[in-house]
């Protein structure tokens, strides 16, 4: 997995924190799996908004219980693993988080999410564990790491929905290769299909979401601007020709 280079803001300060995403071959031979950070500036704002449930004893009552409930369900009834990462301390802004493919038929997809108070490494395949990971996952964890596990869970399993639809191409594989090795003057087609899945990834974690009754979109929405606009400069598409531009705007209008 290569690094993305962080973009940072005139005065110094990371701005937008990169995603770091790994592709496995210029021919596109083998699967695409994404590994990501994510950037959250925000921390003060949602501990405001969810100051007032900290005296909750019951945790199924603790704000997102139920959202996340359901996210996991539907992850797992589509046949993707839940496996523990460690949380990582960045100064409570950023989260990690990762995709990867199902390699063949008789392996499932991955989603690799930080998820506090559960043994690193440790895997969920089946709803008979569910509530257990989950009351586990609640107790260990804030409402904002709460809010922030939902966001990147979300975005992740949109880039598996679109690798279920098929959206994993050549160009996708392609376009990765060119950034990862800084090549980004030229083959605007294969580097548009970079941004092309993360607006899909990120839309298709949104519909998820607004069927489980998540309704706290405008973080949401935050944390998706600032991994578009990383992607819009590293990827460098203000150079793209006409073309590229006018499908770039149609992915654009499409996250409104």
């Amino acid at each position: 997995m290569s690094k993305v280079n962080s973009i940072r803001s005139g005065n110094g300060i990371s701005h937008v924190q990169s995603t770091n995403l790994g592709q496995t071959g210029f021919n596109a031979s083998r699967p695409i799996s994404f590994r990501e950070k994510f950037y959250f500036p925000f921390s003060e704002e949602i501990k405001l908004n969810q100051q007032n449930h900290s005296q909750i004893v019951n945790l199924c009552d603790r704000p997102n219980y139920n959202v996340l409930t359901e996210l996991f369900t539907k992850a797992i009834n589509d046949k993707v693993i839940i496996i523990a990462t460690n949380p990582r301390n960045y100064g409570d802004y950023v989260v990690e988080a990762s995709f990867m493919p199902a390699g063949n038929k008789q392996r499932f997809a991955e989603l690799h999410l930080p998820l506090r108070g559960v043994e690193n490494k440790v895997q969920l395949i089946s709803l008979r564990d569910l509530q257990g990971w989950i009351d586990m996952i609640f107790n260990a964890s804030t409402d904002e790491e709460i809010s922030r596990l939902i966001v990147v869970t979300a975005h992740e399993y949109g880039h598996f929905l679109s690798w279920q639809r098929g959206n994993h191409d050549r160009e996708l594989s392609n376009g990765l290769y060119l950034m990862n090795h800084k090549m980004v003057n030229s083959g605007f087609d294969n580097l548009f299909a970079v941004f092309r899945e993360e607006c899909i990834a990120w839309k298709m974690g949104k519909d998820k979401l607004q069927h489980v009754g998540f309704d706290e979109f405008s973080l949401y929405r935050k944390v998706q601007r600032h991994s578009l606009d990383s992607y819009f400069k590293i990827l460098n598409l203000k150079q793209a020709p006409n073309e590229v531009y006018y499908k770039l705007s149609y992915y654009m209008n499409e996250l409104q």
